[in-house]
């Protein structure tokens, strides 16, 4: 007799040791993870849910595999999100979530994860194969309904009639309203992608413009040792409003300076006199973009168009400059990368090239009519998110514009080239949504 009771206990132990069976759902490196911290006490299988699972996905696949328990991985903006969603009903019984690890640094646990994970295990109930609306819809009312009925009169007239009237009136019990199960849907605790940042801010900037191999020397040269220009941010993802998908990834980019306050100066050697002109500045980006996000990384590629233009007004004597007015007008074709560093503070990097259309004054046959050329601009920035939809921004910026003059006899100027270049920078706030 005791040798039987050991051997099923013996075939008995392997049942228990392996605890209760869990599903889980997320992507590999940390569905990994999850396995090696919950192999050891429960038994494993694996499962693919809609991104927010319902309560009766969750209750089927936890009846199809014999489960108690689906522990969820969701991956989003750097930061994977972890549910255990009770086999029972579907609930969300414990959450919790940490940081993916940057570059290739090993994915953990920590230990608060994992006493939530495994306190969220604990809780969870099997679900039951029975469906509890079908007791309470289910009336029974046969019983009553045959004790209603009249027993057989031997003789062909019935006099009794007011005695079938008190039996009929004696209604049979009515069954029950039909009770809805309502199953408490767990809460999605994706991070919402950003639809909308903007930003106001102000900055200085430089300007520097001269020409090489002016072979008469009679060409001016331009310098702005620094300006004052305000500016404006904006960064949209329509989609992002209404979805978490691919489509919240798709917008614009849309950053805009100009110049206040601005003037030019020269001194006339001869009279010793210093004549004043009017000018002004305009930088403007426009870009569709996709965001891509890689961990702590976002990328985004840009297409887009961009503008500069700096023009010089008549002097205070009704002269003019024969520096040329220009207006940089063109395809830009670029990449943003902005990674998160730790709490707050990121660091945000820029490089486009731009593909000119249009010159200005420089391009004219009163200059250098079959000129080409080509831009670049480049900028490094510090967001700092004070709040969730507030932040600051400090940028710094470089812009350069090259040209090949390629003249000919009988233009107005001989030159081989020329260097348009500008340094900024600026602070903006911004609104985050």
């Amino acid at each position: 007799m005791s040798r039987a009771l050991w051997l099923c206990a013996l075939l008995a132990l392997p049942a228990f040791a392996a605890g209760k069976k869990v599903l889980i759902d997320a992507p590999r490196p940390l569905k990994a993870l999850l396995e090696k911290q919950l192999k050891k006490t429960n038994a494993l299988g694996s499962i693919e849910l809609s991104a927010e699972p319902t309560g009766g996905e969750v209750k089927g696949a936890c009846l199809d595999q014999a489960a108690v328990a689906v522990v969820t991985g969701r991956l989003e903006r750097g930061q994977y999100t972890v549910m255990v969603l009770n086999g029972a009903d579907g609930s969300p019984l414990s959450s919790f979530k940490f940081r993916a690890p940057a570059g290739k640094k090993p994915l953990k646990l920590p230990k608060e994860a994992a006493a939530s994970l495994k306190s969220g295990i604990a809780d969870a109930r099997a679900p039951s194969r029975e469906a509890p609306p079908r007791k309470v819809v289910e009336p029974e009312p046969e019983p009553v309904t045959r004790k209603a009925e009249p027993e057989p009169e031997p003789e062909p007239v019935k006099k009794a009639a007011p005695e079938r009237t008190t039996r009929k009136s004696v209604p049979p019990p009515e069954p029950e309203a039909e009770a809805e199960a309502t199953v408490d849907e767990p809460k999605s605790t994706a991070v919402k992608p950003t639809a909308l940042r903007l930003g106001i801010g102000a900055g200085l900037f430089t300007r520097r413009f001269f020409y090489v191999d002016d072979l008469f020397g009679v060409l001016s040269r331009y310098s702005l040792p620094a300006g004052a220009a305000p500016r404006v941010e904006l960064d949209l993802y329509p989609g992002a409003f209404v979805t978490t998908g691919i489509a919240a990834n798709l917008g614009v980019m849309v950053d805009a300076a100009f110049s206040v306050g601005l003037s030019s100066s020269k001194k006339d050697p001869a009279s010793g006199t210093t004549v004043t002109y009017g000018s002004s500045a305009l930088k403007l980006h426009g870009s569709l973009t996709a965001r891509l996000p890689v961990g702590p990384l976002t990328i985004n590629p840009l297409i887009g168009y961009s503008l500069q233009s700096f023009s010089i007004s008549a002097g205070t004597d009704g002269s003019r400059t024969n520096v040329p007015n220009v207006s940089y007008g063109g395809l830009r074709f670029g990449a943003q990368l902005k990674l998160h560093v730790a709490g707050p503070l990121s660091v945000q990097g820029l490089f486009a090239y731009e593909a000119l259309l249009s010159k200005g004054e420089i391009g004219s046959a009163a200059y250098f009519p079959r000129a080409t050329g080509g831009g670049l601009d480049a900028a490094l920035a510090v967001p700092i998110a004070i709040t969730r939809n507030f932040e600051v921004r400090v940028t710094g910026e470089y812009t350069r514009v090259w040209f090949s003059m390629n003249p000919q006899p009988g233009d107005p100027y001989i030159a081989g080239g020329a260097l348009d270049d500008s340094f900024g920078v600026s602070v903006t706030a911004a609104f985050v949504l």
